[in-house]
């Protein structure tokens, strides 16, 4: 009987954006299965395909059109694969992406490499024979010298395997494989992603009562049938790592993998170190961040059961592995999960389906938990675990400075005398502080006291901010860079002045403050010259640094015992978002920068300096009282409608020509439906109207029912498809700019 599969070709065109059937051929039915990659003719090319699905009935056909058979199966499938091409359906209809965004997203780069792609470089290997003996090497080859030589340097090296020299002649080689002495291959070159790091991190720790009772919670939910979600609300300094990996020892010794998502790049080295230190080769590290060729590698070893722990940030959740008995989101509440490209995935939410697929168990930790997730656990359909205490130390102590009342007479310096005085109290000790600033650059932006006028970023029209080291005009959305101007653009004045400042501007005042003490900066803009972070991380936490000046790129995930004083500089610049998370974010970033206080010692300090000391989550911080913040915050957002109690769909229209733009959101009202129960508001200019050149307006759709507003969307977007006007579409949105 034949069978037919439903193939997706790898073309980005979206008018291909549909399935196309294929015959399978006989030799090929026991191999191809959804998720299989094959090789299919296509007009006059052969191209890539991913199987989505295998039918015995063809399909209804136009007249004359005639079917062609699949070439060739590309890989062998797996469980795995079959897996992936479910969730890339599902991932169409929720996110609204093309199929073949989700696919291209689920599976492994190098899968949808062309057949005729120039093959990977490959090295040749060598071993000695399996029944190899040193005396009768010797006793044959007393009259072949260079043969005795090569035969003894890789018999007395101890290694298993060598890689030939190029200094080697074949000659010699040949001779050896002839006389069976040793064994010769070839295969394609591994790149390492990282190279092992010394550290002391292979230390086991004695969980604690409260630490060993998370774990048998966890595995109990992992050992019963179906799958579960836990929440592990555990405070920072708790011990949650150590959790996750007596978990994961359990998991493996099941015969199940596991799968850890982290929420930043940067932060790979530090739990790399962890995770290596207890688990060694079965850790392989995935993130965006490494070549392809490094990411190849490391997919490899997963795909063959070499590597059985997934360690990476969100695109992790893709991992190549079937059989996976626990999926661990640290640090849950992290925007960096939600994907700010096509297909706006988050990891999270992925997590939870690819548990449910695997029917294992997924653990979503956090000191801070994200409103979804608190409300989740607190509505019984997520497990709720607690970790109240720290294992060692203590949490700091909160200092709330009112800056209306305490502040610096001349007016100049962003630090209160008491931040000052407490910061020279604890570098007498021989201490160490953190001081964070949730603003990159020297001075915010710069004006002209004449006319008033801002220096904008021509693409954006927003003010560029001003970096000092070396002295630049940037735009932190499109990357435009411009000298500093000399006099006025607009009323050629000379009285160009600043206002506001960046980790930049911080780091030299406390130069000027502290000039016998070493400091280092982290930030976005630093980050962006190589190894820098990973080496001023390891630099602080060696004690050859004394100040760490820094974004919320140093808020999270960090472990320096030595510091006993983290000070916030100004911790109002967020409430300021037109964004409905504006106070859960404030509350988790100052709760989450104020925990890397008095993790190793009692006695820390946490100083937060604001001019909002009323703000319910300044309050929450200074008291403490997580659950009645969290209580106020869902009330208010049940009330208006906002998540968790919906879902919160961004739709952004963007076009070069404004007034064409204009002119299409007039009709997009009366072409998309509105559900009753539905909450459209909108068409409004996006806070950042002018981006990279183009003109944006914004809806906001509040919905209970993803799947019907999604498909009602898709159908508008096709009607202005012939339009010079760009949608798109945003699903449970964390961008309001």
């Amino acid at each position: 009987m034949t069978a037919y599969a439903g193939v997706i070709i790898n073309l980005s065109s979206k008018s291909l954006d549909r399935i196309f059937t294929y015959i399978i051929p006989n030799e090929l039915e026991a191999d191809v299965k959804p998720g299989s990659f094959v090789e299919v003719p296509f007009g006059k090319r052969n191209l890539v395909g991913v199987v989505v699905d295998v039918a015995l009935t063809p399909p209804l056909l136009p007249e004359n059109a005639r079917l062609k058979p699949l070439i060739r199966n590309l890989y062998e499938s797996s469980a795995w694969q079959y897996e992936m091409v479910n969730l890339a359906l599902w991932m169409k209809q929720y996110y609204g992406c093309t199929l073949l965004e989700a696919l291209k997203t689920s599976f492994p780069a190098n899968f949808f490499d062309s057949p005729d792609k120039k093959p990977a470089k490959k090295r040749t290997l060598i071993a000695l024979a399996d029944n190899f003996s040193i005396d009768e090497a010797r006793e044959t080859l007393k009259r072949m010298p260079r043969q005795m030589l090569f035969l003894e340097d890789l018999y007395c090296s101890g290694k298993k395997v060598m890689e030939k020299r190029s200094s080697l002649p074949v000659t010699v080689l040949n001779a050896l494989v002839k006389r069976g002495f040793i064994k010769v291959w070839m295969e394609a070159e591994k790149k390492q992603p990282l190279p092992e790091r010394p550290g002391d991190s292979a230390k086991r720790h004695l969980l604690t009562a409260e630490q060993s009772a998370a774990v048998d919670r966890i595995m109990a939910l992992a050992e019963k049938d179906g799958p579960s979600v836990a929440l592990l609300h555990g405070v920072t300094g708790s011990g949650k790592t150590e959790v996750y990996l007596s978990v994961i020892e359990k998991i493996l010794d099941l015969g199940k993998n596991a799968v850890v998502l982290i929420p930043e790049i940067s932060l790979t080295p530090q739990y790399a170190d962890r995770f290596r230190a207890r688990f060694g080769d079965l850790v392989a590290l995935l993130h965006s961040g490494f070549s392809k060729g490094q990411r190849v590698y490391e997919w490899n070893r997963l795909i063959s059961g070499e590597a059985r722990i997934a360690l990476g940030a969100r695109s992790a959740v893709f991992a190549p592995l079937a059989n996976i008995g626990i999926i661990i989101v640290d640090e849950e509440h992290e925007g960096a999960y939600k994907q700010e490209s096509q297909p706006r995935y988050h990891a999270r939410h992925l997590a939870v389906k690819r548990g449910m697929a695997n029917s294992s168990v997924v653990v979503l930790g956090s000191a801070t938990p994200s409103m979804e997730s608190y409300f989740r656990a607190t509505e019984g359909r997520y497990h709720f675990i607690s970790l109240p205490n720290r294992v060692r130390g203590s949490l700091p102590e909160v200092k709330i400075v009112d800056m209306r009342k305490s502040f610096n007479r001349s007016g100049e310096s962003f630090f209160s005398p008491y931040l000052i005085k407490e910061a020279r109290k604890n570098l007498e000790k021989g201490h160490q502080i953190i001081l964070f600033i949730n603003r990159r650059g020297y001075f915010n932006y710069l004006y002209c006291q004449d006319c008033g006028f801002i220096l904008s970023c021509r693409n954006c029209e927003i003010a560029l901010r001003f970096h000092k080291n070396p002295a630049v005009l940037r735009c932190h959305y499109c990357s435009l860079k411009e000298q500093v101007p000399e006099v006025c653009p607009k009323c050629r004045g000379f009285n160009i002045s600043s206002k506001g400042g960046g980790t930049q501007r911080i780091e030299e005042e406390i130069a000027g403050l502290f000039p016998d003490y070493r400091i280092l900066r982290i930030d976005s803009d630093s980050a962006g010259k190589k190894k820098y972070t990973e080496n001023a991380y390891d630099l602080f936490n060696s004690g050859k640094a004394d100040i760490l000046v820094g974004t919320q790129m140093i808020a999270k995930g960090l472990d320096f015992p030595n510091v006993m004083l983290v000070g916030v500089v100004l911790a109002d610049s967020s409430f300021s978002m037109p964004d409905f998370r504006a106070a859960e974010r404030t509350y988790q970033l100052l709760a989450q920068v104020g925990g890397r206080a008095g993790r190793g010692q009692e006695g820390a300090s946490f100083v937060v300096q604001t001019y909002n000391p009323e703000h319910p989550a300044i309050e929450a911080i200074s008291s403490g009282a997580i659950g009645s913040f969290y209580k106020m915050e869902l009330s208010a957002r049940k009330e208006l409608m906002y998540p968790p109690f919906t879902h919160m769909l961004r739709i952004v229209a963007s076009s070069a020509d404004v007034n064409n733009l204009e002119k299409s959101l007039n009709k997009f009202s009366a072409v998309f439906s509105v559900f009753d129960d539905d909450v459209l508001t909108g068409p409004a200019p996006c806070p950042l109207f002018k981006l990279n050149g183009l003109y944006r307006y914004q809806f906001y759709l509040r919905t209970k029912n993803v799947l019907r507003s999604v498909s009602e969307l898709r159908k508008a977007f096709d009607f202005f498809s012939a339009e010079s006007v760009t949608f798109f579409l945003d699903v449970d949105t964390f961008g309001f700019l």
